[in-house]
C-alpha cells in the first residue's frame, strides 16, 4: 500500500515509505475506497476484499514519495490508501525442466548440482516445485508475496499479502485431490503476535485463497509421501509451541489436526520436521532440527539420537514473539536413493561478529545428506552452496530424486539450485 500525502489537481503525491517493493515510473496504483472482511461458511476470516476507485500512474519516484498522474476527476483525502497493481503479464508457454546431464562417475558421497534457475530479484524465503498445464513451475515466497514462475524465470502470477503481515514459511502439497497443489503460507502478524496459515491455489493466472488455518503448517516429503505437519504457536508469557501433529483434510471436515504417538519434546517445530520408521521396528519415528542447533531423532520406542557436529539452527528467517527470537528452521525433506531413505538438512556458515536476531548474518550454506545407520544418523554426503540456504524441498527432477535449495546471494538475488547424490 501507498498513501495520499497531497493532491494538486490531477497530480497526486504518494507516501511510499510503507512499500516493501521497489517501484519505477509507470507503476500503477488504484485508490482503495472501502474494505470488507470476507469469511467462509464456518465464519473463518479469508482476508479482506476491497472496493477500488480510479487508477493513477507513477510519473517520478523519489526516496520517500512518488508523483502520480490521475486520468479522471477524482477527489482524494490525505491518508487514503492505494494498492499497487501487478502488471499484466503476457501468457508464457510452460517449460519442461532441462534434460539431465549424462551420468558422471564419482566417488561415494559426492553431490552433483543438476539445475540452477535464473535469478529472482530479492530474498525468497522458500520455494517448492508445482505444475501448470502439465509442466513444471516454481512457487516462491518472499516476506510479502508469493509468486509462480516457469523454469526460465518468467513470472506467471503473484499475490501480495497485507503490509502488516509477514510470510515465515511456504510449502505446497496436493491435499484436496482437485488437480491443483495447495500452497501453505505461514503468516505472522506483528500487530497481534499471532501465527496462522493461509492456503492458496493457483487458479489460471491468479492465486486464490481457499482456507485460513490456525496452525503453522508445513508440507514435508516423507518416505511414505507428502505429509502436512502443523502446530499452534502462540504468545503466553513468551512464545509457546504445542506438539507437532499431522494435519489432515477431508471434504466433510476440512483441515483438521491429529496428534501423533511420538514424543518429540518441546524443541520440535513444524517448520523443520519429518517422520519415518528410521530403525525398522514398525513404529513411526520423528526427525527434526532443534533451536539448540542439533539434528534430533525421537524414536517411537522412546529412545533418542542426535547429530551435534553442525549448527542446524542456522536460519536467517526469525521473528520476535513476546520478546523472544524464534527461528524458522529449514525443512528436512527425504528422498529415496538406491532403495535407501536419505534426509537432507541445511547448515549456514556465519559471518564474523553476528548479532542474534539480525538478518544477513550468514555468508554461505552447506546441504548435508544423512541416512540411518544401525543406531543413529550417518552423514553420507554434503555440498557447499554459494548462497545462504533459506529452505530445502525434495523434488523429482526428470525422474531423479533430488533436493532443491532456496539460496539467497549477497547481490540481492535468489537462485533455486537442485542437488542430487551421484551413484
Amino acid at each position: 500500500m501507498a498513501y495520499v500525502a497531497k493532491q494538486d489537481g490531477k497530480t497526486v503525491y504518494l507516501d511510499t515509505t510503507q512499500l516493501k517493493t521497489k517501484i519505477n515510473p509507470g507503476a500503477v496504483f488504484k485508490f482503495v475506497e472501502s474494505s470488507e472482511e470476507l469469511k467462509n461458511v464456518q465464519g473463518v476470516s479469508l482476508g479482506k476484499i476491497y472496493k477500488y476507485g480510479p487508477a493513477v500512474s507513477v510519473t517520478s519516484v523519489e526516496e520517500k514519495y512518488s508523483v502520480a498522474a490521475l486520468d479522471a476527476d477524482y477527489k482524494t483525502k490525505p491518508g487514503q490508501a492505494l494498492e499497487l497493481q501487478n502488471p499484466a503479464l503476457p501468457p508464457a508457454a510452460a517449460q519442461t525442466l532441462p534434460a539431465l546431464p549424462p551420468a558422471q562417475n564419482a566417488g561415494e558421497g559426492s553431490v552433483s548440482k543438476i539445475f540452477s534457475s535464473p535469478s529472482f530479484d530479492g530474498t525468497m524465503i522458500a520455494a517448492c516445485m508445482s505444475s501448470k498445464d502439465g509442466q513444471n513451475i516454481f512457487i516462491l515466497a518472499g516476506e510479502q508475496k508469493i509468486q509462480a514462475a516457469d523454469v526460465k524465470g518468467n513470472i506467471l502470477a503473484q499475490q501480495q499479502i497485507s503490509p502488516f503481515n509477514r510470510i515465515l514459511a511456504m510449502s505446497c502439497a496436493p491435499v484436496k485431490n482437485n488437480g491443483r497443489d495447495q500452497i501453505f503460507a505461514v503468516i505472522y502478524s506483528g500487530q497481534n503476535q499471532k501465527i496462522n496459515t493461509s492456503v492458496f491455489e493457483l487458479q489460471g493466472d491468479k492465486f486464490v485463497q481457499t482456507d485460513a488455518l490456525k496452525w503453522a503448517v508445513k508440507a514435508a516429503d516423507t518416505p511414505s509421501g507428502k505429509k502436512l505437519f502443523g502446530q499452534e504457536i502462540f504468545k503466553n508469557n513468551g512464545a509457546r509451541f504445542s506438539p507437532v501433529g499431522l494435519i489432515g483434510y477431508s471434504v466433510k471436515k476440512g483441515f483438521y489436526y491429529k496428534k501423533t504417538d511420538i514424543n518429540a519434546g518441546s524443541n520440535a517445530t513444524a517448520f523443520s520436521y519429518n517422520q519415518a520408521d528410521l530403525d525398522g521396528d514398525g513404529k513411526t519415528d520423528a526427525l527434526f532440527a532443534s533451536s539448540y542447533g542439533k539434528l534430533k531423532a525421537a524414536l517411537g520406542k522412546g529412545a533418542a539420537s542426535e547429530v551435534d557436529d553442525a549448527d542446524f539452527a542456522s536460519s536467517p528467517v526469525r521473528f520476535n514473539m513476546a520478546n523472544e527470537v524464534v527461528r524458522v528452521l529449514p525443512g528436512i525433506p527425504s528422498i529415496t536413493q538406491d532403495g535407501k531413505t536419505v534426509f537432507a538438512a541445511a547448515v549456514n556458515t556465519p559471518k564474523a561478529a553476528i548479532v542474534a536476531g539480525s538478518f544477513g548474518m550468514y555468508k554461505s550454506g552447506v546441504v548435508r545428506f544423512y541416512s540411518w545407520d544401525t543406531a543413529g544418523l550417518k552423514e553420507i554426503a554434503k555440498t557447499e552452496t554459494g548462497g545462504v540456504i533459506y529452505d530445502l524441498a525434495a523434488v523429482n527432477y526428470n525422474g531423479a530424486p533430488a533436493v532443491m535449495a532456496t539460496e539467497v546471494y549477497d547481490s540481492g538475488v535468489t537462485i533455486l539450485n537442485i542437488y542430487a547424490l551421484k551413484d
